[in-house]
């Protein structure tokens, strides 16, 4: 109770309360937030982290209440809770005031989680202290480390350390070399928006556990996919977008990683075709390759998993030949092929795809009439055609089962005609954008 009141808070938009439930003369091992040992009774997790509303888990965090509030430095935590394993802070506010080094004294800590906090200022350099890490969570706050001893020292020291998420965190004093004292037992690496510059060694894409390895928006940080011995049987996500990841396009390597649902490669210097393994791998649900200088033909997608594909602003000029069966195994809910050098007609590509629920294609150089079978699209909620070269008037009935369109826009083409009344029957309909074409828009 004396660490409930010494923590200074107040609710953000009458958010939820963990500490509501401790009560004096109630035993604190059945207080929410509080997991105790069940040979011992000490307490030995901490979790006061913002809650989702309906207190499902894991929480959406976009729905999160906010703590505002202000932390004693002195033995705030160690004094109640010296025993503790697990900490998580994350989801609160604590006014830009710098992380307490008290924390650095629970030396059992496994978990701690101090993302999105409000914490700024210097990551103590005790952290190094802190031996049985397992995770450590630092991102989204205004914190840096003292220096690259500093991040060394936690790394050498953490010998079980498996997951690592830093974003945001200001590492632009830190040399990339020291990525490769990282702890063989690496799941997950985040150091996505951290000022990183040079160059990233290539060892840790082959540390035999690892899951994730995001390093996007560092774009002085070069990154060299290695030719062989990835960590093949369980990298599942690599970010890589806004890096300076060089090379004329992926290593043939990447084929073998069968596990792999995550693969972003945006704004980055990639040019070359398309291999045709890349949209064959069988896990993968988004590919993100926008803002490069690819060229040639999209290649057929073969793998059923796939639900988001990028590869808007790149060169491309069309779609390999599909057959209608494998059209109707796609699973896409997201392409976006916009300022591409797409010519030709395609939208019959389109109607196969019946999970469709956003498709851009503008800024190309399509033909064509658009095909009465896009109302077979009952999922989608974008349509966007902007700045091509279709003609011909837009059908009559093809938004007739559309009722879930939210944007409509099929602005700079050549198309005549008048609204199809169809068009009433789209009720989420936010945008509807037919300049710079010959469409009577006049009501009848």
């Amino acid at each position: 109770m004396q660490f409930k009141k010494s923590f200074s808070s107040s609710l953000v938009d009458g958010g939820h309360d963990k500490m509501a439930s401790w009560n004096e003369g109630t035993d604190c091992c059945s207080w929410e937030g509080v997991t105790c040992d069940s040979s011992t009774g000490r307490v030995v997790d901490l979790d006061i982290s913002c809650q989702q509303m309906d207190g499902s888990s894991p929480p959406d965090f976009r729905y999160c209440r906010q703590f505002q509030s202000t932390l004693p430095h002195n033995n705030f935590i160690s004094q109640y809770f010296p025993h503790l394993w697990g900490l998580n802070l994350a989801y609160n506010h604590f006014n830009g005031s710098t992380i307490p080094s008290d924390i650095v004294k629970l030396t059992e800590l496994t978990r701690l989680n101090l993302s999105h906090t409000g914490f700024s200022g210097k990551i103590p350099s005790e952290f190094s202290h802190l031996k049985k890490l397992v995770s450590l969570y630092l991102s989204f706050n205004q914190v840096a480390f003292n220096g690259d001893e500093d991040y060394s020292n936690v790394l050498a020291n953490a010998t079980n350390l498996s997951e690592l998420w830093l974003q945001e965190v200001n590492m632009s004093n830190i040399k990339p070399s020291s990525f490769s004292n990282l702890s063989h037992s690496m799941k997950h690496l985040d150091v996505s928006d951290c000022g990183l510059a040079g160059k990233f060694p290539e060892s840790v894409f082959r540390l035999p556990h690892m899951e994730s390895i995001r390093l996007k928006r560092n774009k002085e940080f070069l990154v060299q996919l290695p030719r062989s011995n990835w960590s093949a049987a369980s990298l599942k996500v690599l970010e890589v977008s806004s890096t300076n990841c060089f090379g004329k396009f992926l290593p043939d390597s990447i084929g073998n990683l069968k596990s792999l649902s995550v693969l972003s490669l945006d704004d980055n210097f990639l040019n070359g075709t398309i291999p045709s393994w890349l949209l064959a791998l069988p896990s993968m649900e988004i590919l993100g390759l926008s803002y490069n200088q690819l060229t040639g033909e999209i290649p057929e997608i073969r793998s059923s998993s796939l639900r988001y594909l990028y590869l808007d602003h790149n060169r491309l000029s069309g779609l390999a030949p599909t057959s209608s069966t494998t059209l109707k195994r796609w699973n896409l809910q997201w392409m976006d092929l916009s300022s591409n050098e797409l010519s030709g007609i395609m939208l019959n590509y389109i109607c196969y795809l019946a999970s469709l629920m956003v498709i851009d294609l503008s800024n190309n150089n399509l033909s064509g009439s658009i095909p009465e079978c896009l109302f077979n699209l009952t999922e989608l909620s974008v349509l966007n055609l902007r700045t091509n070269n279709f003609h011909g008037p837009i059908p009559s009935s093809v938004f007739g089962n559309m009722s879930k369109l939210t944007h409509v826009d099929l602005n700079g083409n050549k198309l005549g005609g008048s609204l199809p009344q169809s068009l009433a029957t789209c009720k989420m309909l936010e945008v509807l954008d037919v300049g710079n074409n010959n469409v009577d828009c006049r009501k009848r």
